[in-house]
């Protein structure tokens, strides 16, 4: 008898396809263990609307592998660690590191297990390392190791720079203010002086009088 087989059976075939099988083995073994169904032409018809149905899915899924492995391809992957004299990490950077640093940059979420390391990277540097996305479709990059202190000397100088611009706007405002208040001054002065002068001419013309 024709039965489509629900799953991997050894020595008989893979999930999906279609066998010709002895019916004591079918209705014994087969069909009470859910590993097959008979292949009526029924179950024939749903077996291919599955196939285009997973066909379908699986195109959809490796495009969208594809967009993740392009934003891979475009990240900047550096990490960052503790090392000796001579450049040695104290320890290594572990695939777990790498999905972090992915779902830290881009937001991609990926198991470690999908993360190939060829060679234990113990050392600061430039390493190659291959991220699988989806089922033939994979990332070969390069993972820069710097040492933390170089990063935090660089943050610092960054730090500086940004409390310094803070400084010159407080001080160029500062100056802004002095200026107002001395044009203030300035002002008020010269009212001061035009009601003297006039105070002064009201009493030659009350004298005069």
């Amino acid at each position: 008898m024709k039965v489509i087989l629900k799953q991997d059976v050894e020595t008989v075939g893979r999930k999906g396809e279609i066998k010709e099988v002895a019916d004591g083995y079918a209705r014994n073994f087969l069909f009470p263990r859910k590993m097959a169904v008979a292949a009526t032409t029924s179950n024939i018809s749903n077996l291919e609307h599955f196939r285009a149905s997973a066909e379908k899915k699986h195109a959809v899924e490796r495009d969208e592998a594809m967009k993740v492995a392009k934003q891979i391809e475009e990240l900047e992957l550096r990490i960052t660690a503790r090392a000796g004299e001579k450049n040695k990490l104290f320890g290594s950077v572990t695939s777990q590191q790498i999905a972090d640093l992915l779902e830290e940059k881009g937001s991609i979420k990926l198991d470690k297990k999908k993360i190939d390391i060829p060679q234990d990277i113990k050392m600061l540097g430039k390493h190659k390392v291959r991220i699988h996305v989806y089922p033939e479709v994979f990332v070969d990059r390069e993972i820069e190791v710097v040492r933390i202190e170089e990063v935090k000397a660089t943050k610092d100088v960054a730090a500086d720079l940004q409390v310094g611009e803070v400084k010159e706007k407080k001080k160029k405002k500062k100056k802004t203010k002095e200026v107002e208040e001395v044009k203030e001054v300035e002002e008020i002065e010269e009212i001061k002086e035009v009601e003297e002068v006039k105070e002064e001419e009201e009493k030659i013309e009350e004298s005069g009088g």
